[in-house]
């Protein structure tokens, strides 16, 4: 089936199910990790390392490509600097890791993945532009198209990711419902905000974190990714009234 294909067989489920693109979205990628889990368990460590490095090597140039939506530098190196100290002062990242071994310990899991799991497939699925864009084009009525393409990707991206970390993955489901249903709600306030350059400022902060968890990822560094969360606020701010 090709992608035009897929669309209109997505419009006839849209027509028929009381059903979101973000409750799409996070349909998608609890299936993918399904079906990853289940991979993942017939294949030998050399080959989900191997899958590892890959997945680590393409976020790498995922966030680079991001970052590169920025036109301005400093409003970049700004907003990414002081949202990592404002997260590291509010400790995001410890209490996202709490929220990861609480739901981890309610679900009896043992999986020592989990957090990493849950965290990373979390940031990598919200910090994109096909996020903000999608959930503002089905807030303001459109039909969600773009989040359509973006389930797609993070449903097939899920497969492999929960190969190699686990069903940690899963959970990102709910960050998806959260962030992108909150964006949604508010798409009729927020129209006037989210001017291109505000998406595109916040695109380039995302780029930064995902250039971040791919370097975890590889082994290379151990970064508190989501102590930089605050930085995405800060950029917008700065291309609203700058």
């Amino acid at each position: 089936m090709n992608f035009s294909g897929v669309m209109d067989s997505a419009r006839t489920i849209f027509g028929i199910l009381p059903i979101s693109g973000s409750i799409f979205n996070a349909l998608l990628v609890v299936a993918g990790t399904a079906i990853g889990l289940t991979v993942g368990k017939r294949l030998p460590t050399r080959l989900t390392d191997s899958l590892m490095a890959a997945i680590a090597v393409f976020v790498l140039y995922l966030g680079i490509d991001m970052a590169g939506a920025s036109t301005g530098i400093l409003n970049l190196l700004f907003s990414f600097v002081g949202g990592a100290a404002i997260g590291e002062a509010l400790d995001i990242h410890t209490a996202l890791e709490r929220f990861g071994e609480w739901a981890k310990r309610k679900l009896k899991m043992r999986d020592e993945r989990f957090g990493e799991a849950f965290i990373s497939a979390s940031l990598i699925y919200c910090t994109g532009s096909l996020a903000i864009l999608g959930s503002i084009e089905e807030g303001l009525g459109a039909f969600p198209a773009i989040l359509i393409t973006k389930s797609i990707i993070d449903g097939t991206s899920s497969i492999v990711f929960a190969a190699t970390l686990g069903v940690g993955t899963a959970f990102a489901a709910a960050s998806i419902l959260v962030y992108q249903g909150t964006i949604t709600l508010t798409a009729a306030a927020a129209q006037s905000i989210m001017t291109q350059p505000v998406i595109d400022s916040m695109t380039a902060v995302g780029g930064l974190m995902i250039v971040c968890i791919g370097l975890n990822l590889l082994g290379v560094a151990k970064i508190r990714t989501s102590n930089q969360l605050p930085g995405i606020v800060i950029a917008a701010l700065l291309a609203s009234f700058g």
